[in-house]
């Protein structure tokens, strides 16, 4: 399990409001994604984080354009990766 989907599960769901802790939560998720050799344009965590700091700063969300059932399915696999088993090393 990666941190950053429970992060964006607690963000996203309740409604975080302190700026600084979900600017630094979107760096973490950034830098995860990074270490994973993914594209964060691509991470439905990111999204969702990205998101909520752009409300909290006053500038357009991101998601507003996306159609629900898009941002239904970047939760839907934010729930399902943040209840994968952390993987160990062999």
């Amino acid at each position: 399990m990666s941190k950053r989907f429970k992060d964006a599960i607690g963000i996203w769901e309740g409604g975080a409001s302190n700026s600084l802790a979900v600017a630094n939560a979107l760096a973490d998720a950034i830098r995860e994604v990074r270490e994973e050799g993914k594209d964060i344009k691509q991470d439905p965590a990111c999204k969702l984080i990205a998101d909520q700091l752009c409300q909290l700063l006053g500038l357009p969300n991101p998601l507003i354009e996306v159609p629900s059932k898009d941002v239904d399915r970047f939760m839907e696999e934010c729930h399902q990766k943040a209840s994968e088993p952390k993987a160990t090393p062999a």
